[in-house]
């Protein structure tokens, strides 16, 4: 899954680009669950951090840190 910004985005304080790429993990009844590429980020498990996508209805989503967060 690619999302692009029109405006440049921010991963971290160190990563700000407009494109950002993601593996898709799991995609359930309204919720899309992802991992980041090139995201070096960790949970405090030291599992690679994940991201949930909230549909909350049919034109708004919110972004949600993954369990382990």
């Amino acid at each position: 899954m690619t999302i692009t910004f029109r405006n440049v985005g921010f991963a971290s304080e160190t990563d700000s680009r407009k494109k950002f790429e993601y593996q898709i993990l799991m995609i359930g009844h309204n919720i899309i669950s992802t991992k980041m590429d090139d995201d070096l980020r960790v949970d405090k498990f030291g599992n690679p951090v994940t991201w949930n996508l909230v549909l909350l209805d049919n034109k708004n989503y919110c972004w949600q840190r993954g369990v382990g967060a």
